[in-house]
Protein backbone atom coordinates (compact mmCIF):
# COMPACT_ATOMS: atom_id res chain seq x y z
CA UNK A 1 0.00 0.00 0.00
CA UNK A 2 1.14 3.27 -1.00
CA UNK A 3 0.82 6.12 1.67
CA UNK A 4 0.76 9.88 0.31
CA UNK A 5 1.53 12.89 2.31
CA UNK A 6 -1.46 14.12 3.53
CA UNK A 7 -0.60 17.66 1.87
CA UNK A 8 -2.46 15.64 -1.06
CA UNK A 9 -6.36 16.04 -1.20
CA UNK A 10 -8.20 13.23 -2.73
CA UNK A 11 -8.54 15.51 -6.18
CA UNK A 12 -5.51 15.19 -6.05
CA UNK A 13 -4.75 11.39 -4.95
CA UNK A 14 -7.03 10.60 -7.88
CA UNK A 15 -5.19 12.60 -10.85
CA UNK A 16 -2.03 11.21 -9.23
CA UNK A 17 -3.45 7.70 -9.76
CA UNK A 18 -5.08 8.28 -12.97
CA UNK A 19 -1.91 9.53 -14.34
CA UNK A 20 -0.05 6.38 -13.32
CA UNK A 21 -2.78 4.26 -14.91
CA UNK A 22 -1.80 6.21 -17.80
CA UNK A 23 1.45 5.83 -18.45
CA UNK A 24 1.56 2.01 -17.88
CA UNK A 25 -1.03 1.18 -20.35
CA UNK A 26 0.12 3.56 -22.60
CA UNK A 27 3.76 2.01 -22.85
CA UNK A 28 3.64 -0.27 -25.73
CA UNK A 29 5.99 -3.22 -27.26
CA UNK A 30 7.53 -0.49 -29.64
CA UNK A 31 9.80 0.52 -26.29
CA UNK A 32 12.45 -1.95 -25.54
CA UNK A 33 14.15 -4.03 -28.44
CA UNK A 34 12.71 -2.82 -31.40
CA UNK A 35 9.72 -1.86 -33.39
CA UNK A 36 6.87 -4.58 -32.72
CA UNK A 37 4.13 -5.23 -35.23
CA UNK A 38 1.13 -7.23 -35.40
CA UNK A 39 0.42 -10.21 -38.42
CA UNK A 40 -2.22 -9.51 -40.97
CA UNK A 41 -2.62 -5.56 -40.32
CA UNK A 42 -1.34 -2.80 -42.06
CA UNK A 43 1.72 -0.95 -40.20
CA UNK A 44 4.30 1.86 -41.10
CA UNK A 45 7.74 1.11 -41.73
CA UNK A 46 10.98 3.13 -41.79
CA UNK A 47 14.37 1.58 -43.17
CA UNK A 48 17.20 0.64 -41.21
CA UNK A 49 15.02 -0.03 -38.05
CA UNK A 50 14.52 -3.64 -37.08
CA UNK A 51 10.89 -4.94 -36.88
CA UNK A 52 9.37 -7.75 -34.64
CA UNK A 53 6.32 -9.86 -35.15
CA UNK A 54 4.53 -9.83 -31.43
CA UNK A 55 4.95 -13.58 -31.11
CA UNK A 56 8.83 -12.56 -31.42
CA UNK A 57 9.24 -15.18 -34.21
CA UNK A 58 10.07 -12.56 -37.50
CA UNK A 59 12.18 -10.09 -37.49
CA UNK A 60 12.97 -7.93 -40.62
CA UNK A 61 14.95 -4.78 -41.49
CA UNK A 62 14.11 -2.44 -44.43
CA UNK A 63 17.27 -1.78 -45.97
CA UNK A 64 16.77 0.12 -49.39
CA UNK A 65 14.31 2.15 -50.79
CA UNK A 66 14.36 3.65 -53.93
CA UNK A 67 12.11 5.70 -55.54
CA UNK A 68 11.82 6.18 -59.43
CA UNK A 69 8.22 7.45 -59.70
CA UNK A 70 7.05 10.24 -61.88
CA UNK A 71 6.56 13.28 -59.92
CA UNK A 72 3.57 14.56 -59.13
CA UNK A 73 2.83 17.67 -61.81
CA UNK A 74 4.81 16.12 -64.47
CA UNK A 75 4.10 14.08 -67.77
CA UNK A 76 6.22 10.61 -67.81
CA UNK A 77 6.44 8.20 -70.53
CA UNK A 78 6.22 5.69 -67.32
CA UNK A 79 5.23 5.95 -63.81
CA UNK A 80 8.09 4.41 -63.00
CA UNK A 81 8.09 2.63 -59.17
CA UNK A 82 9.39 2.80 -55.88
CA UNK A 83 11.40 -0.18 -54.65
CA UNK A 84 11.70 -1.48 -50.93
CA UNK A 85 14.46 -3.98 -49.88
CA UNK A 86 13.91 -6.05 -47.16
CA UNK A 87 16.64 -8.21 -44.91
CA UNK A 88 15.03 -10.95 -42.70
CA UNK A 89 17.17 -11.99 -40.04
CA UNK A 90 16.30 -15.79 -40.47
CA UNK A 91 17.12 -15.56 -44.39
CA UNK A 92 19.76 -12.14 -44.53
CA UNK A 93 21.02 -14.10 -47.85
CA UNK A 94 17.77 -13.61 -49.45
CA UNK A 95 16.72 -10.17 -49.42
CA UNK A 96 13.00 -9.27 -50.52
CA UNK A 97 12.14 -6.95 -52.99
CA UNK A 98 8.80 -5.44 -53.31
CA UNK A 99 7.57 -2.69 -55.94
CA UNK A 100 5.15 -0.67 -56.51
CA UNK A 101 5.15 -1.17 -60.39
CA UNK A 102 5.01 -5.32 -60.70
CA UNK A 103 6.03 -6.66 -57.22
CA UNK A 104 3.73 -5.85 -54.74
CA UNK A 105 3.83 -9.39 -52.38
CA UNK A 106 6.50 -11.94 -51.48
CA UNK A 107 6.73 -14.56 -49.41
CA UNK A 108 9.99 -15.67 -47.67
CA UNK A 109 9.11 -19.34 -45.96
CA UNK A 110 5.47 -19.13 -44.46
CA UNK A 111 5.49 -15.04 -44.00
CA UNK A 112 4.06 -13.03 -46.92
CA UNK A 113 5.50 -9.33 -46.97
CA UNK A 114 2.72 -6.96 -49.39
CA UNK A 115 3.79 -3.60 -49.87
CA UNK A 116 1.12 -1.05 -49.43
CA UNK A 117 1.93 2.21 -50.37
CA UNK A 118 5.30 4.15 -50.02
CA UNK A 119 5.09 7.69 -48.91
CA UNK A 120 5.73 10.67 -49.47
CA UNK A 121 5.07 10.50 -53.15
CA UNK A 122 7.62 12.66 -54.72
CA UNK A 123 7.22 16.23 -56.41
CA UNK A 124 9.21 18.51 -58.94
CA UNK A 125 12.18 19.91 -57.54
CA UNK A 126 12.29 17.99 -54.39
CA UNK A 127 14.39 16.13 -52.78
CA UNK A 128 13.21 13.16 -50.42
CA UNK A 129 16.06 11.47 -47.84
CA UNK A 130 15.37 7.77 -47.32
CA UNK A 131 14.96 8.33 -43.45
CA UNK A 132 11.99 10.83 -44.65
CA UNK A 133 10.34 7.40 -46.69
CA UNK A 134 7.47 5.77 -44.80
CA UNK A 135 6.68 1.98 -46.10
CA UNK A 136 3.23 1.13 -45.27
CA UNK A 137 3.76 -3.13 -45.42
CA UNK A 138 1.16 -6.06 -44.42
CA UNK A 139 2.73 -9.05 -43.12
CA UNK A 140 1.08 -12.17 -42.89
CA UNK A 141 1.39 -15.96 -42.08
CA UNK A 142 0.78 -17.97 -45.02
CA UNK A 143 -0.86 -21.48 -43.70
Amino acid sequence: MCILPETFDMKSKITLVLLVLFAFFSCDKEEGNGNYFDFGKEKEFYINNEYISSNEYLKFTISEISDSRCPAGVVCVWEGEAKVTLRVEAFPDQPINLSTYDNRKDTINNYVFELVDVLPYQKIDQEIKLEDYVVTLKVSQAY
